[in-house]
């Protein structure tokens, strides 16, 4: 996804926020952060009074055990630093709560890629070869038809999920960049 091509929503310091950016979201109430993917298509600039619509991304921690435990058994193991799991959990999210744009490395449809590998060459803050469906509760190999690049279908929440942390928009395969 090449989110130049897209108008800015919101400006964090130099860097302009637009329609596929992965950026850090403070969660001030939880004392935590999270990464979201921009997937909102406003044409207008944003006020700090705004929200955007983001895709939650999760950490391995995020995951509650028993989805995690089955993913593990059998996907692989997900790392718990780097690797990040993209998802349909989309949401409204304050303007002013976009901390940064950050970097993360998507891997769709390479299920049988070396995470060891991915971690020790890549220059991303993060990678993602996951997705994790919201409402079935599963993790599966990510794909390119999970990652929006025009609409978006809004997944009904059925929990609240544990939070994620951080994560410019960058789509990459495992050698070079797209």
């Amino acid at each position: 996804i090449m989110a130049n091509q897209f108008p800015v929503l919101w400006t964090v310091g130099s860097h302009d926020i637009r329609f596929g950016n992965f950026v850090r979201v403070s969660a001030g109430h939880l004392k935590q952060e999270w990464v979201a993917f921009v997937v909102d298509r406003k044409s207008k600039k944003l006020t700090k009074k705004d929200h955007v619509t983001v895709i939650w991304m999760y950490y391995r921690s995020h995951l509650e055990k028993n989805v995690l435990k089955e993913a593990e058994r059998n996907l692989g193991r997900i790392l718990d630093d780097s690797e990040l799991v993209f998802s349909n959990h989309q949401d409204e999210c304050p303007v002013n709560a976009i901390l940064e744009i950050v970097d993360v490395r998507l891997l769709p449809d390479q299920p049988q890629i070396d995470p060891q590998k991915i971690d020790s060459d890549m220059s991303e803050q993060y990678f993602c070869r996951f997705f994790f469906d919201y409402s079935a509760f599963k993790v599966s190999h990510l794909k390119l038809v999970h990652i929006p690049t025009r609409g978006i279908v809004k997944a009904e929440p059925s929990y609240s999920p544990a939070q994620p942390r951080p994560a410019a928009s960058r789509m990459a395969d495992a050698g070079s960049a797209a």
